[in-house]
């Protein structure tokens, strides 16, 4: 996940502390969250198989920083890096949710 990858490479200006609400927002601790990096999933979608016969889909979610409500700003802003074209919903990039076969992006 970007957001965890952003907090813990520059832990001065992302502090991962401030991501609380939204970790909890998905019953999550700062300290689980930390195993989220973008390694550590890589490394996990090289020995989670799928399961022949069973569908995978997925979805993902974007909204525009002034459109996202208080809980999720603080992530918002660290995943997007203060720019203004980068996607994503507070916890991650829309890109981040594709596995499987991606039906939307919520807007």
């Amino acid at each position: 996940m970007k957001l965890i990858d952003n907090c813990l490479r520059v832990p001065e200006k992302n502090m991962i502390e401030n991501a609380d609400k939204a970790f909890e927002s998905v019953g999550l601790s700062q300290k689980n969250a930390k195993e989220f990096t973008a390694r550590n999933l890589a490394d996990f979608n090289k020995v989670a198989e799928n399961v022949q016969g069973v569908d995978y889909f997925s979805v993902g979610a974007q909204k525009k920083y002034f459109h996202t409500g208080n809980i999720l700003k603080e992530s918002h802003d660290m995943i997007s890096e203060t720019l203004i074209t980068n996607r994503n919903d507070g916890l991650v990039m829309p890109e981040e949710a594709e596995w499987g076969r991606y039906l939307l992006t919520y807007e």
